[in-house]
């Protein structure tokens, strides 16, 4: 199991929170409320001035996909959200954030709880709906934070020990054509 993700706070590199801690942004968080991400993107601004609002956006993505899963397949998503909405209120309550590592901080926050939720034996049965979350904004976004992402669930599923891992570590790969990262 992993351990709980941690920020480094380097004082060279850290920025001092914009806003206050409000109770409503905390609200938000503990009903699983998207705009959550607003409030941590406002509080700490740390990249998405050019892409406004992609993580809530991919938030809102994910709650709608989540409904077209079974069963077993909503309250993972869910648990997968809830995780990192978790861990990400810890980081919206610092004073501080390096926002040079905020990148190394989610990936983190994604291994964790993609492990935590059983990614090894749920991933396989949910990939498409997976890559349908991650491939928009993988061709659209300016950035390779997407691409970064779904390298990560790559990674996590390399260390799955049940039957499928080899398969869904091979069909996450193959969602590139190349090593430049070209979509097929």
């Amino acid at each position: 199991m992993l351990q709980q993700a941690e920020i480094s706070e380097d004082s060279d590199n850290a920025i001092c929170a914009l806003l206050s801690v409000t109770k409503e942004c905390l609200q938000y968080s503990k009903d699983l409320d998207c705009r959550f991400y607003d409030c941590l993107n406002q509080r700490f601004p740390c990249g998405e001035t050019q892409e406004k609002n992609k993580s809530r956006a991919h938030c809102l993505k994910t709650k709608q996909n989540s409904v077209q899963l079974s069963e077993v397949g909503n309250i993972w998503i869910n648990s997968i959200i809830r995780c990192f909405i978790d861990d990400l209120t810890k980081i919206y309550q610092r004073p501080s954030l390096d926002c040079k590592n905020a990148n190394k901080i989610v990936v983190k926050i994604q291994r964790k709880c993609y492990t935590d939720n059983d990614f090894c034996n749920v991933g396989w049965d949910h990939r498409k709906k997976m890559w349908q979350l991650f491939s928009e904004p993988i061709k659209t976004s300016k950035t390779h934070y997407y691409k970064m992402m779904w390298d990560n669930l790559r990674d996590i599923s390399s260390k799955c020990k049940n039957t499928s891992a080899e398969k869904l570590e091979e069909w996450i790969k193959g969602q590139f054509n190349d090593d430049k990262g070209s979509l097929h």
